[in-house]
């Protein structure tokens, strides 16, 4: 089993290599990686490290309302509190797929959450939900609502959850294999983590719209999501692609492998 701990989006996670040119966008270099080059052939993922270190990458979520407001902005998008109906459709339908796995009482935690719009759907609904978020400002503005949210990232994520959900987030990780790991030991024993990413390599023009060079050092195939969950101690227990509009995404529901 492949055991890395590269900085993703610098170097592949899957295989370690720097990748091979593959185009251009806004004046950036991108790279994409199949593990041949160094003899471990694995399906593609797209790479792109603009920046000097981690810390620096890190501090675009951080500081102030950058990437929640400036960013998507920037990105043609609305802030994302100016879009709390979309991302409240959203969590409903994510909870609609998640609902036949889980039970009354489950305990779910939801990671870089926003502005925890999940998680109050969830609590809606009747499920012990919480929301963790990097961003203080963020963090601040939720609590004044009310929102059960608090700052923090996976590395905060504590106890044993019966769900820990990770939506358009694995594709900022820079530390993708580490995340997974403690997110693992944070599981109860039949605990599941849902997860949703934009998919790349899908063999249409969806997945370009995910090419996003300063804010998404990977995007990952289907074959090569799949393999780092493997290799990582997890097996998927459902896969299938959001139907909310041309979205390019792709949700996994994982479980760790020893569990029967």
């Amino acid at each position: 089993m492949v055991k890395l701990d590269v900085c993703a989006g610098r170097f592949c996670p899957l295989c370690g290599d720097v990748g091979r040119l593959a185009f251009d966008k806004d004046a950036y270099h991108l790279r994409e990686c199949r593990g041949d080059a160094v003899g471990r052939p694995h399906p593609p993922v797209l790479l792109s490290w603009l920046w000097r270190s981690e810390t620096e990458y890190d501090r675009m979520y951080l500081e102030d309302l950058n990437y929640h407001n400036a960013v998507q902005r920037a990105g043609g998008q609305l802030p994302f509190d100016m879009r709390e109906e979309e991302l409240a459709r959203a969590a409903y339908s994510r909870m609609r797929h998640l609902e036949p796995f889980i039970s009354p009482g489950t305990s779910i935690c939801d990671v870089g959450a926003a502005y925890g719009m999940f998680s109050l759907i969830a609590r809606a609904m009747g499920y012990m939900a919480f929301s963790l978020e990097p961003n203080p400002t963020v963090v601040a503005v939720a609590r004044a609502v009310g929102r059960h949210i608090e700052v923090g990232t996976w590395r905060d994520v504590k106890e044993k959850w019966d769900v820990i959900t990770l939506f358009d987030v694995f594709e900022h990780l820079t530390r993708p294999r580490a995340c997974l790991r403690h997110l693992v030991n944070c599981l109860t024993p039949a605990g599941v983590i849902l997860l949703e990413m934009p998919e790349w390599d899908a063999g249409n023009s969806r997945c370009m719209k995910h090419v996003r060079p300063e804010q998404h050092p990977v995007l990952y195939s289907a074959g090569a999501a799949e393999q780092l969950f493997s290799e990582e101690g997890l097996r998927v227990l459902e896969f299938h692609r959001p139907v909310r509009g041309e979205l390019g995404k792709m949700s996994w529901l994982l479980m760790r492998s020893e569990v029967e």
